[in-house]
Order: C-alpha cells, then structure tokens, then sequence
C-alpha cells in the first residue's frame, strides 16, 4: 500500500481503549446517546435512556450488596 491508501483510511468508530480510556468512554455515550455535554465543561446530562439504564444498574448492584448481609462500615 502506497501513502495515498493511508490518507484514505477511515478513523475507527471507537477509539481504542489502550489508546486512550477517557475519549473512549466519552465515545460509547455519545454513540449510544445515553448522555450529551453539558453546558459547564466537564458536566453531562443524561438522557432518559441513560437514566433508566443507571438505576437499573443501581438496583442490580443493591440487591447483589444486599444478599451478601453486610454491616455497614463506620471509619
């Protein structure tokens, strides 16, 4: 392949997670549109899809700490 194929190349759809983590991230929400920017640098709004996906995660999370019977720790 000469340089003229290289300029062709597409940039990936997804930046590679070894490359660079954050970006990445910011990424995957954006293409899933589970949040936008916010109007303050480094804020984000999440959208109402966003939002269900996050108390249902919330809620997996509780019942798996729950069944464990934990105490809670007081440092």
């Amino acid at each position: 392949m000469g340089p003229y194929h290289l300029a062709m190349a597409k940039a990936p759809v997804l930046t590679p997670r070894a490359h660079d983590f954050p970006r990445r991230y910011q990424d995957v929400v954006g293409k899933a549109e589970l949040a936008d920017n916010g109007p303050v640098r480094g804020t984000m709004v999440i959208r109402p899809y966003g939002y269900g996906l996050w108390e249902r995660m919330q809620a997996e999370m509780d019942a798996r700490i729950g069944c464990r019977a934990t105490a809670t720790c007081r440092c």
